[in-house]
């Protein structure tokens, strides 16, 4: 993915400009509260992941994919189609249907 980057200078403030008397606050801080956070979500089992592992992001993030793509090779490995009826390979497969879904009689 390509992350555009631009270096842009800051507006140079007007003379005379002061922090005492050009800032205007809107309003006050709020007292700090004590708040329980649960550790819960996909997002929290990959950051405990990599701390647990001592990984950065793209190493874990590399290791994952690669764990996803042998669980998915595996799971296609693992279908086993039926073995095919040699009679019925050597039908032709306008048969097929024909002879299953309309009792062998051919639809107009």
């Amino acid at each position: 993915m390509a992350v555009a980057q631009f270096s842009l200078p800051l507006p140079a403030l007007p003379e005379g400009w002061s922090t005492e008397k050009d800032f205007k606050a809107t309003g006050q801080l709020s007292a700090a509260t004590q708040r329980n956070i649960e550790p819960v979500g996909p997002h929290f089992l990959a950051h405990a992941r990599r701390k647990r592992h001592k990984r950065t992001f793209s190493e874990d993030e590399r290791i994952e994919a690669q764990n996803t793509v042998k669980k998915t090779e595996d799971e296609d490995a693992g279908e086993i189609s039926e073995p095919e009826d040699p009679m019925m390979l050597q039908r032709d497969p306008k048969d097929w249907k024909v002879g299953r879904d309309c009792g062998g009689m051919v639809n107009p």
